[in-house]
């Protein structure tokens, strides 16, 4: 049971709130007998936090997946192709450049896989960059249909509706004193 003065966590048997004294009400026989926390604007305070370890954790997810599929593997075609046969009219230079274009390619998954990871770690510390860059990461995302999209329509809900963000606001400014 919670408290429905101060939000305080109650014993079951209970009579009184330990933090703010005041009387626990007898609870009414019904499908739920815990009353339910304040709300902000239609979701919980608890469900933004939710929301937003959720998005992190995609972010970060999305990262891992960035960096272990395309990047390390196209890091490494430049070394699979030198056992693949080249027609003889080939210009002589086209092989050896493919290799570092795609170690660079690689590298460059590697880059936006790092920070990619840096915006979900970001996010579960409440950081205000992280708010930016995953909005930024977002609006990317939204090309990579289907999966992309439906994470980038999840995070502009997230950290663009007015209880979200306000949240989000208040959650930084209090991890930045901290």
């Amino acid at each position: 049971m919670v408290c429905s003065q101060c939000g305080n966590e109650l014993e079951p048997q209970a009579r009184f709130c330990s933090r703010c004294g005041a009387a626990v009400p007898e609870p009414s026989p019904g499908p739920s007998s815990r009353p339910l926390p304040e709300r902000e604007g239609g979701v919980r305070a608890r469900d933004w936090e939710t929301h937003i370890k959720v998005l992190a954790w995609l972010m970060i997810a999305g990262g891992v997946l960035l960096v272990g599929l395309p990047g390390i593997g196209i890091m490494f075609a430049g070394h699979f192709l030198r056992f693949f046969v080249w027609p003889p009219d080939i210009p002589f230079d086209v092989p050896h450049m493919i290799g570092p274009l795609a170690a660079l390619l690689g590298l460059g998954f590697l880059a936006i896989a790092a920070g990619v990871i840096a915006t979900g770690v970001g996010l579960m510390r409440y950081r205000e960059w992280a708010r930016v860059v995953a909005l930024i990461f977002s609006a990317l995302m939204v090309l990579n249909f289907p999966l992309g999209t439906a994470i980038a329509i999840y995070a502009f809900w997230v950290l663009l509706s007015n209880d979200g963000s306000a949240f989000y606001r208040g959650k930084a400014q209090g991890s930045a004193h901290a």
